[in-house]
């Protein structure tokens, strides 16, 4: 097996993105309510978050109408110490769900009053970035374990912001704009205004953004006024593709771990199955009650089996012993372990590809560099 790593900052358009989850282990061992495969989804138009399967059954709410205030839910993640953060348009607040009753614990966020929040991610930093829709709109960040107040990010603001996607070298968030004429716009790291990556394009009402994991010139878009998916490439500006068209409304996505993708559909109340391979749409659920659904999240599985030690290049200055985990571009962490030197990994992914390995050492620094097998 041959491994190489490479410095982020100097990949290019690789895709790093995704790292979504790179602190929920604690999952893995806490107990939860939900399990492995199932999906939570937010329901805008009843305030609560339904429970579903990995079949598309109801288990009924998870987090019931109203509860601890909640208001117009957007987007669902998981703390890591199994409870759930829920985004909601109407409350100037992270919110918190017990995991394993689904109980209000309280509002997460502290030291920042959002402007009607909508999606929000945990970026390749660890921690919460959150868009915001009011006249309050650069995005926001917080401590992904305390909910601490960290920075707003971004050194303007994007007009009815939505979702965000992440390269290595820049990101993007897009807008809404009024449902009519929507734009994707890049920042730097430090945020920095680089312009509109997308404008004036085939865009009407962007909402959601991911890149391609098979290929990172590629950037997909959810497009909730024309209900359907466009594929960009990042590079010309231009439409490529459109795997999947005809739905109503279309909002909030999430892949499972055969990388199939899934979709809600704001106005048909119907959570879609998209399969790439096959190119095959289907229905996977339309019970439980779910109104304007608009943010799907997936439990991750368990962490895969790993392979005997390897040898991996980093430069000098990082040599010495280090804990280190591996993510791979969906965001989850599929290996951990101890390096004595911070070369010899005592466990690795078994299958090919690219993946992001986090040293972290004692002094609280996090280093990142991208794994190729």
């Amino acid at each position: 097996m041959n491994c190489r790593t490479e410095n982020i900052a100097t990949l290019g358009r690789k895709v790093v993105t995704a790292i979504a989850l790179t602190l929920l282990s604690g999952i893995l061992t806490a107990q939860t309510l939900y399990r492995p495969g199932d999906l939570l989804v937010s329901s805008r138009g009843t305030d609560a978050v339904i429970w579903y399967d990995s079949t598309g059954s109801s288990l009924g709410f998870f987090v019931t109408p109203g509860l601890g205030g909640l208001s117009a839910p957007q987007e669902i993640l998981i703390h890591p110490s199994g409870d759930i953060i829920v985004t909601g348009r109407w409350n100037s607040s992270l919110k918190r769900y017990d995991g394993l009753s689904g109980d209000f614990v309280g509002d997460f966020s502290s030291g920042y009053d959002l402007d009607q929040p909508t999606k929000t991610q945990i970026g390749p930093d660890s921690l919460i970035w959150v868009a915001q829709w009011g006249t309050q709109n650069k995005i926001a960040r917080f401590d992904l374990e305390t909910g601490a107040f960290v920075d707003e990010i971004t050194e303007i603001g994007v007009y009815q912001g939505m979702g965000m996607a992440w390269t290595s070298g820049s990101w993007f968030v897009c807008s809404w704009n009024e449902g009519t004429d929507g734009f994707v716009q890049a920042f730097s790291y430090d945020g920095t205004d680089l312009g509109f990556l997308l404008e004036g394009s085939d865009l009407d009402g962007p909402v959601n953004l991911w890149l391609d994991d098979q290929d990172s010139s590629r950037l997909w878009i959810a497009d909730w006024s024309r209900g359907d998916v466009l594929v960009y490439d990042i590079d010309d500006g231009m439409m490529v593709d459109t795997p999947v068209s005809t739905l109503q409304r279309l909002e909030g996505y999430a892949f499972d771990r055969h990388g199939r993708l899934y979709l809600g559909d704001w106005l048909a109340n119907r959570i879609y199955r998209y399969d790439r391979e096959l190119d095959e749409l289907e229905v996977f659920t339309s019970t439980g009650g779910v109104v304007n659904p608009n943010g799907i999240l997936i439990v991750p599985d368990e962490e895969a089996p790993v392979e005997p030690p390897t040898a991996i290049e980093t430069p000098e200055q990082l040599w010495g012993p280090v804990n280190y985990s591996i993510i791979n571009l969906h965001g989850q962490i599929v290996a951990r372990g101890y390096s004595i030197d911070g070369r010899q990994l005592d466990s690795v992914p078994t299958e090919t590809g690219f993946y992001v390995i986090r040293f972290e050492y004692e002094e609280g620094d996090r280093i990142r560099w991208l794994m190729q097998r």
